[in-house]
């Protein structure tokens, strides 16, 4: 008898109710919603960490062009300020055909008259040089070559951001 009593007890439990058909559904709908909420929010996430990492790789690309333009003309500085470009001219030609430095599109070095003395696309060489507007996946730096404190040439540098 007491076994009677225990089962009649049991049997008025939450959890040992009979969940109908309908209510199932509008349960699982929820589960499936809420799950469809958190890969948005996700989603949402990776778009903004993706924006980031390709906002930093930008800004990288743009220092390291800065600093070869920088180790360009300091390197360089005197033949530069003597105007002996011979083999500066050997020297970045080299540098952009390399493997290791694969991401430079050009690097030119331009006189105060604005003609590119030195540049490695041989069809801007000894021609007044107009930098490209900008485009998508490309970076550019310019730095100055002194001679003591009278900026006699500019050192441009152009990467690739791809």
């Amino acid at each position: 008898m007491e076994e009677q009593n225990n089962t009649a007890q049991r049997k008025h439990g939450f959890l040992d109710r009979k969940i109908s058909l309908r209510w199932m559904l509008i349960i699982l709908g929820v589960v499936v919603l809420a799950g469809l909420v958190f890969c948005a929010m996700k989603a949402l996430d990776y778009s903004a960490l993706n924006a980031r990492l390709e906002t930093s790789k930008q800004e990288n690309l743009k220092a390291c062009a800065a600093n070869v333009a920088v180790t360009i003309a300091t390197l360089a500085n005197q033949q530069i300020v003597e105007e002996e470009y011979e083999d500066l001219q050997k020297y970045v030609d080299r540098l952009v055909g390399s493997e290791q430095t694969s991401r430079i599109l050009y690097i030119a070095v331009v006189n105060k008259d604005g003609v590119a003395v030195v540049h490695t696309n041989s069809a801007h060489r000894g021609k007044k040089f107009a930098e490209a507007d900008e485009e998508t996946g490309t970076v550019r730096a310019v730095v100055p070559a002194m001679d003591y404190t009278k900026q006699v040439a500019s050192v441009h540098v152009a990467m690739t951001t791809e």
